[in-house]
């Protein structure tokens, strides 16, 4: 009879306190062990459904302590926050990828201190501004660790400074080179003789001695980037949590690679009760024949339900500073930059067109450019040597998304004079009390 050899001893996987204890000695460099090392325990092959190093493999403990490894491919959705975009380009929110996490089961945790060029100090480290007494950025520090695809012990440590100012002179000085009359460069002497022969008061902010950049607190423009970065202070070290979350989250290997699967939003492809709703508030509030807003302008296309809307709903919506502008414009402009608009569904961008006062019916087969099957406004189809009045976003006018047939247009209402977009559906909330919008066909997609 043939010899029966006992089976090879296996070495138990660690249970998830031991495991914990030990990833936290790495937190506290204490750690016998490197950072990465090959195998945190024992693995046993009847317990993997998936292949270990597999980029679509998410490799976690169980609470019996075996590790337990899965094969998914996962879908964001703008709707629910996971997407954003930034200059046409696509990108992962934090709440994108604290969703991706729900499957890699990384561990998130804040170190007690952390380092600045002044020595450690505590986490977080609020910065403050000696002559305003305000804070001016937040330092965070967060530590990723969690299991790799190849089932090795990952420790990711991550750093952010979230510096306000910069984030305030960045997007001021943007504003001001694309829209003169919100502000000029001036050297530092010139300010007091400028405000004399102008009859303006300003606010001039030091770039680089002695030459900064004067803004004129009279624009709406320039009040909404105020008002911005107010909301900036008020949630500054949330926000810093976030993105240090994010970085951390985004570097670990359980994560990096990850097969994720984009689904872009209904406002840029589609009609959406959100966008037909501010739509009808700026044809309304600037009294025009009809209204265009770029999708990309609301950073979200969840539905919004029956009822009360808060302020932070509001922002959160419309997130950019925008002034609405009202410009007279002939249909066969008109027809263009629809047009343009309709090309983008091919790539979901953000200039696809949200309307009020016209209504299009449209053919996502025909290329682009021949997109528009009928137009009315009024009940009347749209004429090309006819002038209509338009309200729009000055992100148009300026040629956002690529739009430059607003440019050339009689600006009836300009960027001085006309309304906030955030402040006007903001009062539109606080007149009515609640809002029950619902789409009524005004884009309709034509199918054989």
């Amino acid at each position: 009879m043939a010899e029966t050899k006992a089976p090879p001893a296996t070495t138990e996987p660690k249970a998830p306190a031991a495991y914990l204890a030990e990833a936290r000695k790495i937190l506290d460099g204490d750690a016998t062990i490197p950072v990465q090392r090959e195998h945190l325990m024992a693995l046993r092959p009847e317990l993997l459904p998936a292949p270990l190093g597999d980029p679509q493999v998410y490799a976690k403990l169980s609470p019996d302590g075996k590790l337990v490894v899965v094969k998914a491919t996962l879908c964001l959705k703008e709707e629910l926050g996971h997407l954003y975009e930034v200059k046409g380009k696509v990108g992962i929110s934090s709440v994108g990828y604290h969703e991706l996490n729900r499957y890699a089961a990384v561990s998130l945790v804040g170190p007690v201190t952390l380092s600045t060029p002044e020595g450690e100090r505590p986490n977080p480290w609020l910065e403050m501004d000696e002559k305003t007494g305000y804070v001016k950025a937040v330092r965070v520090r967060r530590v990723a660790f969690g299991l790799s695809p190849i089932g090795s012990l990952a420790v990711i440590d991550r750093s952010f400074r979230y510096d306000l100012r910069t984030y305030l002179l960045e997007e001021a000085t943007k504003a001001a080179v694309k829209t003169p009359s919100m502000g000029t460069f001036m050297l530092a002497d010139q300010v007091a003789e400028y405000e004399q022969t102008e009859k303006k008061r300003g606010w001039f902010v030091l770039l680089e001695p002695p030459v900064g950049l004067w803004l004129n607190l009279a624009h709406a423009e320039v009040r909404g980037l105020l008002e911005t970065h107010t909301q900036r202070l008020r949630f500054a070290e949330r926000t810093a949590t976030s993105i240090c979350e994010r970085n951390a989250l985004r570097a670990h290997p359980a994560i990096a690679k990850s097969q994720v699967e984009a689904h872009g939003a209904k406002l840029r492809t589609q009609e959406t009760n959100i966008g037909d709703f501010v739509a009808d508030l700026m044809r309304e509030r600037m009294a025009s024949d009809l209204a265009l807003l770029n999708g990309g302008a609301i950073r979200t296309n969840r539905t919004v339900p029956v009822g009360p809307l808060t302020k932070r709903d509001v922002h959160s919506l419309l997130p950019f500073t925008n002034v609405v502008l009202k410009l007279e414009m002939s249909g066969g402009d008109l027809r263009r930059a629809l047009e343009r608009g309709l090309a983008q569904t091919d790539r979901e961008g953000g200039g696809f067109l949200q309307v009020s006062g016209i209504r299009l019916a449209w053919d996502a087969r025909r290329p682009a450019g021949r997109r528009l099957v009928s137009a009315e406004v009024g009940g009347k189809p749209l004429a090309a040597e006819a002038l209509y009045t338009v309200a729009v976003p000055g992100y148009l006018w300026r040629g956002g998304d690529g739009f430059t047939e607003f440019a050339g247009a009689k600006v009836l209402v300009g960027d001085e004079n006309g309304p906030n977009l955030t402040q006007l559906v903001l009062d539109a909330i606080a007149h009515r009390n609640a809002i029950a919008p619902q789409p009524d066909g005004r884009l309709r997609v034509v199918e054989r």
